[in-house]
């Protein structure tokens, strides 16, 4: 039986596939979000740690509310388990370079996420603070045209890969 069999509404109707997406230009992996919240990926089976069989499907999170593949990995939002929590988790995994995770492990970015969305090598995230109100504008990636924002004089911070609150002139 083929994949797209297997994880279809009608042959799983408890967990089918709603999005899916590519994990990284020229990496050979992909990922799907699932009905109930797990986030599946395949392909490449070097790109996520664990996963030593390229042509099955790994489960890498459970409680995700969104997914965002981007050009050099995979971001996705997760329930937080903390019930002080104003917002989501904010998770990414991908090649060592300008992924959100920076790496093939699923990591942790940041906390008190509400929304974000991915460009090509960069991400940006808006977030709450702990009483509620909002807290500002990150990025994090790749940010050779200043995408991510400016250094101290002005430039394009490049080869960036640090969590910064983006600053607005």
């Amino acid at each position: 039986m083929s994949w797209s069999r297997v994880w279809s509404r009608a042959n799983n109707p408890d967990a089918y596939v709603v999005q899916v997406g590519f994990g990284g230009f020229d990496q050979g992996y992909g990922a799907a979000l699932l009905s109930d919240g797990t986030l599946l990926s395949w392909g490449n089976s070097t790109m996520v740690a664990g996963h030593a069989d390229p042509g099955t499907t790994m489960v890498v999170a459970d409680h995700v509310v969104e997914l965002a593949p981007n050009f050099y990995g995979v971001s996705y939002l997760r329930r937080s388990d903390s019930p002080t929590a104003t917002g989501h988790e904010l998770w990414g995994y991908g090649p060592a370079n300008y992924a959100l995770g920076n790496g093939r492990e699923p990591v942790l970015v940041d906390t008190d996420v509400i929304s974000f969305q991915s460009g090509m090598g960069f991400n940006f995230w808006m977030r709450l603070a702990e009483d509620g109100s909002f807290d500002g504008v990150y990025g994090r990636g790749y940010n050779a045209q200043g995408a991510v924002g400016l250094n101290s004089s002005g430039t394009p911070q490049t080869g960036e890969s640090t969590r910064r609150l983006i600053q607005f002139p």
